[in-house]
């Protein structure tokens, strides 16, 4: 997946994601798929990998 290896190099590259409520978890799109993942100081942890049509689920990270 192009996005996901757009993420590791530049993390910051991806836009928020407004319905997370955390500053640190950010988006790429590849369509039609959407790639949501945290920024953490060493890595870049994957969230959810889910078609663009669908919600995200629920969930909170910690």
């Amino acid at each position: 997946m192009l996005r996901l290896r757009q993420a590791q190099q530049f993390p910051e590259s991806g836009r928020r994601v407004p319905e997370s409520g955390h500053a640190d978890v950010r988006e790429l799109f590849e369509t039609p798929y959407r790639l949501v993942y945290r920024v953490r100081l060493e890595a870049v942890e994957v969230l959810a990998i889910v078609h663009g049509r669908q919600a995200l689920p629920s969930w909170t990270p910690s």
